[in-house]
């Protein structure tokens, strides 16, 4: 209706031609909204025709000087349409302006007013559609906006001016010298970013290797070091003086020799809270009541001359063989589409530390994956990844050497005599050279778990004799269980112990529940003396004895060593379970702590209670990933390469440290056992052994008269059956059962494990009745 209306009026009004020019207004307005052209372009556009023509005119007529002024003052009015911003270069524009200067123009108009949707789509489109447009287009007019000049403007094209122009002679002055964002900005931050040489620190105990393509590594500034006593102060690297070499892509890595680091030591089992808390303690108890003399103060440590001292291996070759491998890994990562570089590797005793830098997005999963690929790259048995190290944005590649460097136990001792803490051990040299103390008061007891010829008795010898050389007998005592025999028994008659090395697991049970009475009645005595711990006991003591001239005795510290817990665990895991559980969970103030090795780290031996209970762990090279998640609840322990090699994990640590054990040999261990026994003879705790009568009394239990001859029977088997006895000596079940049950009394049989035979724990020693 509206349509007819203005029809009509325009009919009426104009005429017929009124009608045709409402039709055209109508065509073009509707075709202007349908192709989206703005005003300003269809503006633009006219101007661009009015132009074109005067161009033309002025081929043709160039000495019409009258047609020319009017061009001139049409290109005059044209630049009141120019931003502010370009108005400078818009005066110098004549009619010969290029096609890109014009579209240039054009995007520059149409960021100052916003550009007019098409009236058509809107009809069309969702509201969803017409929102996620204008946020696109909005965006894209903000990036336009704020895009630099070199994106945004084309590079201009200079044409030479001739003598008709007449602003040729002003153009030399108003042309500008073009200048990149980027170099702008540099150019201005230039004395911003100057690396000041003195603000450089010197990075100590580090090599600058040069990376190379032989096989020869470059030490620049400083000699190799092969050996402990060649290293001073000059080995030392300097400040670097040349900035440059700092910002060059070929920067020398640093190889670092784990002998460098052979005088340092670290607290494993030690935190920043613990020093602080031990210094103030310190402070406040500065005046100390001296205690009494005893008889053990005639009692000499044994000295470092009864240890034998291992030179250290020369490994120039494998020190050499670092850029090698650092090559050897780029590669392997680059093959792999892995963007990563090595910063930095350290020379161990035993293995060869690679620490990587991913690029920002590598995942590090992926480069954990690739640890088969790199061991083949190598050459090398097995490597271990350690993504990522603690405390740094780097992940550690762990590669076994050709060459390894034992470490004694005579040159780490003296960093454990230093140390005040009596039960302050140290443990082995970890990658770096440092000797790694770990304190039996803070852990508070210790799991050991390794396989058949990993080192796991020798590092129980090295914990040992490491107390024994710097504890007197009434300080620290012993309560030592081996049902093997074999490992405890060289320490039976030295003074510190508590009993004789138990070796029978019966009697191993009955000698826990003991220090489980002990323990009670240590916490006993510190209620009614009001205090918390032994040491606290130990301090009101001795201002006791000195105030009233009494003479208690301190408490001395227990460590209960158990060598094999499998076999305890088979003959009486209950009373062996709940007497450990007892103990590691309150035994700690009472100063009493165990340390539990075993060859077989299962869950029927390693319990889940006893694993919550103790929470400090050294495994050794175990056969299977399942092993090393029994004992560290992680994969590791699996990659370790034995004599020696381990993971501790100490309480409160998320990830173990590697560390090469110390080897102590027997000889050297005999030494030290009789230099001990020959000072004082062994005063045994009654209340601590279980006495030979009692033994004899579970022997005279049975009173079958087939029970030696069951026992004889029995003697060299694996396993044995109610059956088996009922077949051999032609007896009913009742009776052989009974039989079973009086072998199990006495420890010669396993206890009951469903309907499986039992366990034949007697071997071939004679019988003790």
């Amino acid at each position: 209706m509206l349509g007819a209306l203005y029809y009509a009026t325009f009919g009426y009004l104009f005429g017929q031609w009124g009608t045709y020019l409402l039709v055209f207004i109508l065509f073009f307005a509707g075709f202007f909204m349908l192709v989206d052209f703005t005003i300003e372009e269809i503006l633009s556009a006219g101007r661009s025709i009015y132009n074109g023509l005067g161009k033309g005119l002025s081929a043709l007529f160039p000495n019409f000087e009258k047609v020319k002024n009017v061009f001139n003052q049409v290109d005059t009015r044209d630049k009141h349409y120019v931003p502010a911003i370009e108005k400078k270069k818009a005066e110098i524009v004549v009619a010969n302006d290029t096609k890109e200067a014009k579209e240039e123009l054009q995007i520059q108009t149409q960021t100052v007013k916003p550009q007019k949707r098409r009236l058509i789509e809107k009809f069309f489109k969702s509201n969803t559609e017409l929102s996620q447009e204008e946020e696109g287009k909005s965006a894209t007019k903000f990036e336009a906006s704020y895009q630099p000049s070199l994106d945004v403007e084309p590079k201009q094209t200079w044409e030479p001016y001739t003598t008709r122009d007449t602003l040729a002679s002003t153009a030399a002055s108003e042309r500008e010298s073009l200048v990149l964002d980027l170099d702008y900005f540099d150019e201005m931050n230039r004395k911003e970013t100057k690396v000041s040489v003195d603000k450089i620190t010197p990075i100590e105990h580090n090599i600058p290797i040069q990376q190379m393509d032989s096989h020869q590594a470059i030490v620049e500034a400083k000699p190799k070091v092969d050996r402990v006593d060649e290293f001073n102060e000059s080995n030392i690297e300097k400040p670097v003086n040349d900035v440059k070499a700092m910002n060059d892509d070929n920067f020398n890595l640093a190889a670092a020799h784990w002998q460098e680091g052979s005088s340092q030591k670290q607290d494993l089992t030690q935190d920043e809270l613990d020093q602080m808390l031990s210094a103030s303690e310190a402070q406040a108890n500065t005046s100390k009541v001296k205690s009494k003399k005893t008889k053990f103060d005639s009692y000499q440590l044994p000295s470092t001359k009864l240890l034998n001292k291992i030179p250290p291996v020369d490994q120039s070759e494998e020190y050499e063989r670092i850029n090698v491998n650092i090559d050897k890994l780029e590669k392997t990562f680059e093959s792999f589409g892995v963007k990563a570089e090595v910063v930095k590797a350290n020379l161990g005793p035993s293995v060869t530390k690679y620490e990587i830098q991913p690029a920002i997005g590598v995942k590090v999963s992926k480069i954990v994956s690739l640890s088969d690929d790199i061991a083949l790259a190598l050459a090398a048995r097995d490597v271990r990844m350690e993504a990522p190290i603690p405390g740094k944005s780097l992940i550690g590649i762990e590669v076994p050497n050709n060459q390894v460097s034992p470490v004694s136990f005579a040159e780490i001792i003296d960093a454990g005599l230093d140390s005040p803490n009596i039960l302050e051990v140290p443990l082995g040299r970890d990658i770096s050279g440092s000797v790694c103390l770990a304190d039996l008061s803070k852990m508070p007891h210790l799991l050991m778990a390794g396989a058949t010829g990993s080192g796991k008795s020798v590092g129980m010898n090295v914990i040992i004799v490491s107390l024994l050389m710097k504890a007197k007998p009434e300080e620290v005592k012993f309560l030592m269980i081996d049902p093997k025999k074999v490992e405890l028994t060289m320490y039976d008659g030295i003074p510190h112990l508590l009993s004789p090395v138990v070796t029978n697991p019966r009697k191993a049970a009955k000698a826990l529940n003991n220090i489980v009475q002990e323990m009670e009645r240590r916490y006993e005595l510190f209620a009614a003396t009001g205090v918390r711990n032994v040491d606290s006991y130990n301090e009101h003591i001795d201002a006791y004895n000195a105030e009233e001239g009494t003479g208690y005795e301190r408490l001395p510290k227990i460590v209960v060593f158990i060598d094999e817990l499998a076999d305890l665990m088979m003959v009486a895991s209950n009373e062996v379970e709940n007497a450990i559980i007892r103990l590691a969970q309150m035994a700690r103030a009472a100063g009493i702590h165990m340390i539990i090795a075993t060859q077989r780290p299962s869950v029927d031996v390693i319990t889940g209670i006893i694993k919550a209970n103790v929470p400090s762990r050294l495994a050794f090279a175990v056969s299977s990933g399942t092993d090393s998640r029994t004992i560290l609840d992680s994969n590791g322990a699996e990659k370790l390469l034995g004599r020696g090699d381990m993971l501790f994990q100490p309480m409160g640590k998320n990830k173990p440290v590697r560390v090469q054990g110390a080897y102590i040999s027997d000889s050297e261990v005999e030494r030290i056992t009789e230099f001990i026994r020959d000072q004082q003879e062994a005063e045994y705790d009654e209340t601590i052994m279980v006495l030979e009568e009692e033994s004899g009394e579970n022997a005279q239990v049975s009173e079958d008269e087939y029970f030696e001859e069951a026992v004889e029977l029995i003697r060299g088997a694996e396993t044995v059956s109610i059956s088996q006895l009922q077949r051999k000596f032609r007896i009913g079940y009742n009776r052989a059962a009974r039989l079973i049950d009086d072998l199990e009394a006495v420890g010669y049989v396993s206890a009951q494990d469903g309907s499986k035979p039992r366990q034949v724990l007697l071997g071939n020693q004679p019988l003790e009745i």
